[in-house]
């Protein structure tokens, strides 16, 4: 096990103490129930095992049968405690005698409990919204770097039908409250695509000259305008109006705004990089032999773009943590009985004396981006040495 991570760490190139933190975090992002709760882990009975940790029921198991194995902390973050009113520092007691180490918010919220779970939504936050990036970096930088001085042509049937039938499908989406119910807009997606290829296939046969009409797409003018139009957006302003007016907060949402305003510089890169490939030899000759553009994404491109995408998007992690808790610091994050790093910084703003709220999350988010930058500066520092 320790050689596995030892030959990882050397080739991914893992500052030590990017791993340390980073192993912690991921560490207590994926057993955070199991290091903090106020169900215990494992009970026997004369029914027999049970595990009241994934009941989803709020059943009382204390008494019911014998506790065999506790979380680290007996407290959840949605705990509230009635007797606090105001944020108790570190090692007050609750009324059952249970100790909140790290202290409690204005709400009687446990803090450690907090980090702990705060730690699950910043990491997912991270890697979902860069995941987003990513894929529509690569979707969309690769085709304006691969036709960047060779526009392709597309029958125009299929771009009036395709047209008709997104345009169809946004309605009925819209109308029918299905923007963020994933089933719904797959379902309407997969039919739609059986209609459009039947429709496409009726049309041909009753108009074969429309086979004939094409139209030549700038893909690059086009990638070009969107990245563009999209860079320019002020982000944090998009994501206070959008998180505030249109979409209600969630982890998914701000995942999935956080990845759509990182993208263009994703696939900025891919695309220079792209563009840089297609001139070189070894590529031309794959395309002289017949290779179709996918193969040539698959062979060539994608194991070339993975280092230089990886540097980005570790930066843009780093980025990811800060906007979550910038937006839970306001307010506009995730819902407001959610306790995250953001929200415990933003109760200090009423609460000054209250260092703990603000001491114990500053410290894990700088962590975290410090790590991630360091980790990225040493790839770029590597990719800057294997150009030269």
């Amino acid at each position: 096990m320790f050689r596995w991570l030892e030959k990882m760490q050397k080739r991914l190139q893992i500052p030590q103490q990017t791993l340390i933190v980073w192993s912690i975090l991921l560490g207590i992002a994926l057993f955070a129930p199991l290091l903090s709760h106020n169900k215990p882990i494992v009970c026997r009975s004369e029914e027999g095992w049970s595990f009241p940790i994934f009941d989803r029921l709020d059943h009382i198991h204390e008494g019911q049968c014998r506790v065999l194995l506790r979380p680290l902390l007996p407290f959840h973050p949605s705990e509230l405690d009635t007797r606090i009113r105001n944020p108790a520092p570190p090692g007050t007691r609750s009324a059952d005698g249970r100790i909140h180490y790290l202290g409690t918010d204005e709400y009687g919220r446990d803090v450690a409990a907090g980090l702990i779970y705060g730690t699950r939504l910043s990491v997912s936050i991270a890697l979902l919204s860069m995941g987003i990036a990513a894929l529509l970096g690569i979707v969309i930088g690769i085709p304006a770097g691969r036709f960047q001085y060779s526009n392709p042509r597309m029958p125009v049937l299929s771009l009036v039908i395709g047209g008709l039938l997104v345009l169809y499908g946004g309605w009925v989406m819209y109308w029918h409250g299905g923007w963020l119910k994933w089933r719904a807009i797959l379902s309407l997606l997969g039919g739609l695509g059986i209609v459009g290829y039947f429709m496409y296939k009726m049309v041909l046969r009753v108009f074969p000259k429309l086979r004939a009409m094409v139209v030549v797409l700038p893909v690059d003018e086009m990638m070009r305008w969107i990245l563009e139009w999209i860079s320019a957006l002020p982000g944090i302003f998009v994501l206070l109006v959008v998180l505030g007016n249109i979409l209600p907060p969630g982890i998914f949402t701000v995942s999935i705004l956080i990845g759509l305003l990182n993208f263009p510089h994703k696939a900025n890169i891919i695309r220079t990089e792209v563009e840089r490939l297609h001139r070189q030899p070894f590529v031309r000759n794959a395309v002289l032999m017949g290779l179709s553009p996918l193969q040539l994404a698959v062979r060539y491109y994608l194991p070339i773009l993975f280092p230089i995408l990886g540097i980005s998007v570790l930066s843009g992690m780093a980025m990811a943590i800060v906007l979550e808790s910038t937006l839970s610091f306001l307010g506009m994050g995730l819902a407001t009985e959610t306790m995250t790093w953001g929200s415990m910084l933003g109760s200090t703003r009423k609460y000054f004396d209250a260092w703990w709220l603000g001491v114990f999350p500053g410290v894990l988010i700088y962590l975290s981006v410090y790590s991630l930058y360091v980790w990225s500066e040493r790839l770029q520092r590597r990719q800057r040495l294997a150009y030269h």
